[in-house]
C-alpha cells in the first residue's frame, strides 16, 4: 500500500473523530475542548505560609543503619506514630498498592518519614483504623482539611469538615 494512501485513510480517520490531521502550528484558532483541574479549588484557594516562603538550612539525612524505624501494625503503635507526626513540620509519604487483576487498587504499605525516623505502615492489618477525612468523603473541598496538624479530620474534627 502507498504511503499517500495510507496518509489519506488515516486523515480520513481522525477528522472522523473530530481532530485535526494538521499539526497544531496550522491549525486554526478557536475554542478547545478542556477540563477543569481536579483541584482547581484547592490551587487557588492556597496560600503558602511565611514559614514555606523562607530559605532554611539543607539537612543531610541521617544514614541507613541511623534511621530506626518502626512497624505499625496495630492502634496503638499508630498512635504513637501519629503522636510523633504532630510534632513535626515536614514528612515524605510513599504508598504502596495493590492492583494486579483488580478494578480498584487499594493501600497495602504506607511508608512515612520524618527527618529522624522510618515508619511502616500495614495499611491491610490496619485497615479499620485508617480513616478517609469525612471531608474528603463528602465531597467538600478545604484547603488545609487533612494537613492542619498531619492528622485527618476523620480521627480529628476540625472547623474545615464540621
Amino acid at each position: 500500500m502507498g504511503s499517500a494512501a495510507e496518509a489519506a485513510v488515516l486523515a480520513s480517520h481522525v477528522e472522523s473523530l473530530g481532530l485535526s490531521a494538521q499539526p497544531a502550528s496550522k491549525q486554526a484558532e478557536g475554542p478547545l475542548e478542556s477540563y477543569p483541574h481536579p483541584y482547581q479549588h484547592e490551587l487557588s484557594a492556597y496560600e503558602p505560609g511565611e514559614d514555606q516562603l523562607t530559605s532554611a538550612e539543607v539537612t543531610e539525612p541521617l544514614g541507613m543503619g541511623a534511621t530506626p524505624f518502626t512497624w505499625v501494625d496495630d492502634a496503638e503503635a499508630l498512635d504513637r506514630m501519629k503522636t510523633v507526626l504532630d510534632s513535626v513540620d515536614e514528612i515524605a509519604i510513599d504508598l504502596e498498592a495493590h492492583n494486579y487483576r483488580a478494578y480498584d487498587s487499594f493501600c497495602c504499605l504506607m511508608q512515612i518519614s520524618t527527618r529522624t525516623e522510618d515508619y511502616l505502615v500495614d495499611s491491610l492489618a490496619l485497615r479499620g483504623s485508617l480513616h478517609v477525612p469525612e471531608c474528603a468523603q463528602l465531597g467538600v473541598h478545604e484547603p488545609g482539611c487533612m494537613a492542619r496538624t498531619g492528622t485527618s479530620c476523620g480521627s480529628r474534627k476540625t472547623s474545615a469538615c464540621a
